[in-house]
């Protein structure tokens, strides 16, 4: 049975710092359902098991075919 603490919520969110050109994580987390800032060893009532979440919608790949062009476009034109 897993600990039921924010590490293994299925609520939680990762929070990151913005920096110059990039992000990187923080050990904050954001619970989904209390609408609040929490860290990995919280626990709360409101604890649900994390799902694995997939998105092979046609729409996603798509997106990222055109996506591939505008990069191989902006590759060729710049040599």
């Amino acid at each position: 049975m897993p600990t039921r603490t924010c590490r293994t919520c299925g609520a939680r969110r990762q929070v990151y710092n913005r920096f110059a050109w990039s992000c990187a994580p923080t050990k904050l987390y954001y619970c989904a359902v209390r609408d609040d800032l929490t860290d990995m060893e919280s626990s709360c009532g409101e604890w649900s098991k994390r799902g694995i979440e997939y998105d092979l919608t046609p729409q996603r790949f798509d997106k990222a075919e055109q996506d591939i062009r505008y990069i191989m476009e902006q590759l060729l034109t710049e040599t």
